[in-house]
């Protein structure tokens, strides 16, 4: 909202423009003061740091002023202010407004887009908003680096905001946006290796024991048991279970499997489904809730109301469920872990199947090789080889046999 505007005063002697300032800053509704020396300047301590704004004559200046430099001066940063070269704030912001029409085109996921869009907000807090592209220096990114570690995030979370920002000045600078940005040795994402002593020390795990996973299937309803079935099985994050719709499940062929593509990248994806997958499914049609409408009745897994879960509500509720699931069965707690770890889980039992290229089948991954590019167009003998692989890891987590 555009700031309120307010008169100038036409005296020119300095005792009435004094006087006319002094009445003037009555008004409840404006920041500044008169500086006690009277010396022309409307002034605004903060911090015991007196700071300087427009003359005396003109209070809507300086309220502007105030205004453009607030969020600096309250943060405790030297004031920017905007000389014509584009800000940081104004260059993210073209960056979101492009990710926002990607999401639109169904070519980036939504959580994708939250996650930027929580970087970028990150990035302009830390900088000033005020802050020019052509003023940015390495010393910026390492406090930008100091911020990002006193969120308290473990080691992974910063790693995955800082290859974020990079990707962010980085889309930039390809659509000839700004010059190349030097982000200095400071702003690096953690190493692999310290992220696995973090997890050491702190105890963190991302996988669900076998046992557990077991009690937890038994002793869960038809819905969530099917949904912890399709995370074993098949890899499905939240977000891919919020998604799952009946087109997208062969259970009348053989051998039974699903085609979702991956919602995180869109990639394609494949699995041979387990008897007790299959099982679990049918009986949640049994029990399911009736769709609100014909659309909602496409997807597999709905709310108490029979309409679909939509995003980021939607996987925070199906993790609810899981979390009351899992302390109904007062199992000891695994830190660290939730109904999102079903998918690290199974993407370690997939250790266990030798076949590379089905694995990145499975798992839903951007193919990096010629060769994968080429399978992932021909398919060659899919079926049976994901069925392998799924008698595999099915052997596993049943009987505990490795191979």
């Amino acid at each position: 909202m555009a700031p309120k505007k307010y008169p100038v005063c036409t005296e020119t002697d300095k005792t009435k423009i004094l006087a006319w300032a002094r009445r003037f800053k009555k008004r409840v509704d404006f920041p500044l003061t008169v500086h006690p020396s009277g010396n022309g300047y409307w002034v605004k301590k903060v911090h015991g740091v007196q700071h300087r704004f427009g003359p005396l004559t003109d209070p809507q200046t300086a309220l502007e002023q105030w205004l453009e430099q607030k969020d600096d001066i309250l943060a405790g940063r030297e004031p920017t202010t905007n000389t014509g070269d584009t800000t940081v704030r104004e260059l993210l912001n073209r960056f979101l407004t492009d990710a926002e029409q990607r999401v639109n085109a169904g070519e980036l996921a939504n959580t994708s887009f939250r996650e930027f869009r929580y970087a970028a907000k990150m990035v302009v807090n830390t900088f000033g908003k005020n802050q020019t592209i052509s003023s940015i220096s390495p010393s910026d990114f390492a406090n930008l680096r100091q911020s990002i570690s006193n969120t308290g995030r473990n080691l992974r979370s910063q790693k995955n905001m800082i290859l974020q920002i990079r990707a962010m000045f980085r889309w930039c600078h390809e659509m000839q946006l700004c010059e190349a940005i030097t982000f200095g040795p400071r702003f690096k994402p953690p190493t692999t290796n310290a992220i696995e002593r973090e997890r050491q020390v702190t105890g963190k795990s991302r996988f669900f024991d076998r046992e557990i996973l077991l009690q937890l299937i038994e002793a869960a309803e038809p819905e969530m048991k099917a949904i912890i079935l399709l995370g074993l099985n098949c890899g499905f994050q939240p977000s891919d279970i919020i998604e799952l719709t009946t087109d997208t499940l062969h259970l009348d062929v053989d051998p039974p499997h699903h085609s979702l593509a991956r919602i995180k990248n869109g990639q394609c994806r494949r699995a041979v489904l387990w008897p007790e997958t299959v099982a679990a499914i049918r009986q949640h049609y049994e029990t399911r809730i009736e769709p609100a409408s014909k659309a909602d009745g496409r997807f597999v897994f709905l709310s108490v109301k029979g309409k679909r879960h939509i995003g980021q509500s939607g996987a925070k509720l199906l993790a609810k469920y899981f979390r009351k699931l899992y302390q109904s069965c007062s199992l000891p707690w695994q830190s660290g872990v939730g109904i999102g770890s079903l998918r690290h889980t199974f993407g370690t039992m997939l250790d266990l199947v030798p076949d590379e290229q089905i694995r990145s089948l499975m798992m839903g991954h951007v193919p990096k090789s010629i060769q994968q590019r080429i399978y992932s167009q021909f398919n060659i003998g899919e079926l049976d080889r994901l069925k392998v692989a799924a008698d595999t890891l099915h052997r596993y987590l049943f009987e505990g046999k490795v191979g």
